[in-house]
């Protein structure tokens, strides 16, 4: 008779892991600026130094391929992304081939562009009553400061009146103010 066979006692192999902890998914970077990566590999069958950790952008090609530290952990700086929607790719390999990946977009802009105003209410075609109160909205953006450190001035004029308001955005970008209007077109 054939000898039996045992089923293989060799385990498995299953892909590591990649996580990108920094920057952070949607993150708007300034272009000209430096960025650090940092990104943790795991993997069930081998130790941080038997693995390989790979980065790769969209619009700037390989970016670095190490070995991560002793606690798993992949870390490097650049000097500077091209400007433009990036989608930024960690790949982890482990000596069996086994790969996992993490990806991430960030949006690398050149810096120094003044806020965008990117809706007023009401606009050109909207009217209102004499003597109400007109809520004036405006939605901003601002890639280079935070909402909390902009200021949008509202200013109505007319042949009979001129207000003026101003309001911080909220974390939506929206800033609002609330002026009563006299007769007459006015520009907002």
């Amino acid at each position: 008779p054939e000898p039996k066979t045992s089923p293989s006692s060799i385990p498995e192999n299953t892909a590591p892991t990649a996580d990108i902890m920094s920057p952070i998914y949607g993150e708007n970077l300034p272009a000209d600026e430096p960025v650090e990566f940092v990104g943790v590999a795991d993997d069930a069958e081998s130790g941080p130094d038997a693995l390989t950790v790979s980065w790769f952008s969209s619009i700037d090609g390989d970016l670095t391929t190490a070995v991560p530290d002793e606690e798993g952990y992949s870390t490097f700086t650049i000097d500077a992304l091209s400007v433009g929607a990036h989608t930024i790719t960690m790949t982890v390999t482990d000596p069996a081939s086994a790969a996992g990946e993490h990806s991430i977009l960030v949006n690398v802009f050149e810096a120094g562009l003044p806020p965008t105003l990117l809706s007023l209410i009401p606009d050109a075609s909207d009217s209102a009553v004499e003597g109400e109160t007109v809520a004036l909205i405006a939605e901003v953006e601002d890639l280079d400061d935070a909402f909390a450190d902009l200021t949008v001035e509202f200013e109505v004029k007319s042949t009979e009146q001129y207000a003026t308001c101003t309001a911080t955005p909220g974390d939506n970008g929206e800033a609002s103010c609330v002026v009563v209007l006299e007769a007459d077109t006015v520009s907002i």
